[in-house]
């Protein structure tokens, strides 16, 4: 049973996997990542990773999304944005981050001040351990003396580059329900699991109907997967496990830099 990532991103060979699935008996295996089905995805809730490393990966998908941008300044203070964001949320969501909430904070600044009040009381009865109150100092020193500070036009530019990750999940309900979850509805938190147990996962997202979500998801998943390989190569000092599988259709679609080092160590 080894596990798989099938990325389809013109939606239609998942119809031949699931025709392989139930000849080989495989079907409590398949996943299927796709719009109004039966699994709940949320990128962002990866409580194992930190926040700079969720914000290095939406980087790279930044990077997809704009291959021609020369103004690396700009990529860099979005990926700066978010690594704060993301703590911030962390902090009063109980762990849970979801592109909602990045996408509140970025753009919301009363939004921001109702959590900061949150955090402030979290603060004052000693709710937060040593490692919070770094993260939340951290995140506070930049949204107080740096985000919200820039100027009109500084301000804006950074603001739409966040959001071009960010509204295409929170502008249709079927989007906003399948990756943006309530904790109680994730039913496929990514693929640690996914690779122990044996699962296929695939996804269907037709690019020419949902261009940036298809490219973005289609990145994420990747990069999910990658991650757990390489940790799973990381520990196993002794290299005794089964391998998995990745097969990609239009893969120049999400290619991103990260790649190479992936596939020269993971063969």
């Amino acid at each position: 049973r080894l596990p798989m990532l099938v990325l389809d991103v013109k939606g239609n060979y998942y119809l031949k996997v699931r025709e392989f699935c139930e000849k080989y008996h495989r079907l409590n295996d398949l996943i299927v990542i796709e719009l109004d089905g039966a699994f709940r995805y949320n990128p962002l809730h990866k409580p194992h990773l930190k926040a700079s490393v969720l914000a290095n990966r939406l980087k790279d998908i930044l990077l997809l999304l704009s291959p021609n941008n020369s103004e690396s300044y700009w990529i860099d203070k979005a990926e700066t944005a978010l690594t704060e964001a993301i703590k911030l949320c962390r902090l009063y969501n109980n762990g849970y981050v979801t592109f909602e909430e990045i996408h509140k904070i970025i753009t919301q600044e009363l939004y921001y001040k109702e959590k900061f009040s949150i955090l402030r009381e979290y603060f004052i009865n000693g709710f937060f351990s040593h490692s919070d109150t770094y993260d939340l100092l951290s995140a506070l020193n930049f949204f107080e003396k740096e985000f919200f500070a820039l100027d009109s036009r500084t301000f804006s530019i950074l603001k739409s580059e966040i959001t071009r990750i960010t509204s295409c999940f929170i502008s249709d309900y079927s989007i906003f329900r399948t990756f943006c979850p309530k904790p109680q509805e994730l039913n496929f938190p990514g693929f640690e699991d996914a690779l122990a147990s044996g699962k296929i996962v695939v996804l269907n997202l037709n690019i020419a109907e949902y261009k940036n979500l298809s490219r973005i998801i289609a990145a994420y998943l990747k990069l999910d997967f990658q991650t757990e390989v390489m940790c799973r190569l990381a520990n196993n000092t002794n290299l005794q496990f089964k391998p998995a599988v990745f097969i990609s259709d239009e893969y120049s679609e999400y290619c991103t830099v990260s790649d190479s080092q992936f596939f020269s160590q993971s063969r």
